[in-house]
């Protein structure tokens, strides 16, 4: 705990390797994680930072990333999960074909450079429940890249459904379920009694979730779409995927409300 650590490379396959809160951490180039492995870091410095192709996970239970070289994420998982998060590479992030950043916090993570999303890739952040608890929000001070056959998708990853849909515009039930609310009603429930849910958030420049759908019988609404701010201060091109979709509802049953789209909210210099 609250060691300070120098490493040329760190490798970790098949295992978890756990730094404490208040450790930091040093490596000249390569970080790694591969098969069944999680690499969990307080505080990273690197001169290059990369993550190799593999199956594993880099959690960032604390994370403060700060790198002069790129930061390249390649077939692995990259999790920020912190209500503060300093990310701060020199030269942008990018990341590679099956990469996957997996955002689990509410913070910005602000990112000095461009940042490139390679066909493969996926950027998107937990599911939610009952409360706004997890959104993709990035702030770039160069360009973003969302190239053909990238995503960026939090389809589904919103306020979840319940008998009365979660969020500020859940569907009621009434023996089915009304579609969840956000920037417009959400829709009356298949035999006209449920009420959709209410209008709300900004039009302009909307920050929530999508809310959830109400129960039919037997089957449970559907969740909301999640949410992605992303703030360009270059030019945001965009020939990949970003949605936000609501879902349908889940279970045996019928009659369930749908879940109501979420938010995809780009500033940019040019789009």
């Amino acid at each position: 705990s609250g060691a300070s650590l120098s490493f040329t490379s760190i490798t970790v396959h098949n295992a978890i390797l756990v730094f404490d809160a208040g450790s930091i951490v040093t490596a000249s180039n390569v970080l790694s994680s591969s098969g069944a492995a999680t690499l969990s870091i307080a505080t990273m410095n690197a001169a290059g930072f990369t993550v190799v192709s593999g199956t594993g996970t880099i959690l960032g239970s604390m994370l403060n990333l700060t790198a002069q070289g790129a930061v390249v994420i390649a077939g692995t998982t990259l999790v920020p999960s912190v209500s503060s998060v300093a990310f701060a590479p020199g030269q942008g992030l990018t990341v590679n074909r099956d990469g996957t950043v997996l955002m689990s916090t509410t913070s910005r993570i602000n990112i000095l450079g461009n940042v490139n999303l390679q066909p493969g890739a996926l950027l998107t952040h937990s599911a939610n429940s009952t409360a706004r608890s997890f959104i993709v929000d990035i702030s770039a001070t160069g360009n973003f890249d969302v190239q053909a056959g990238s995503t960026i998708g939090v389809d589904g990853l919103g306020y979840a459904g319940g008998s009365t849909g979660y969020g500020p515009g859940g569907g009621q039930s009434v023996g089915t379920g009304g579609g969840g609310g956000h920037g417009g009603y959400g829709g009356y429930g298949s035999d006209g009694t449920s009420l959709g849910g209410a209008v709300n958030d900004s039009l302009i420049y909307p920050l929530d979730l999508g809310s959830g759908g109400g129960a039919g019988a037997g089957a449970t609404g559907g969740s909301g779409g999640g949410a992605v701010i992303l703030t360009v201060q270059g030019a945001l091109a965009l020939n990949g995927l970003i949605s936000g979709n609501g879902v349908v509802g889940t279970g045996g049953g019928q009659g369930a409300g749908g879940g109501a789209g979420g938010t995809i909210n780009l500033t940019a210099g040019t789009l």
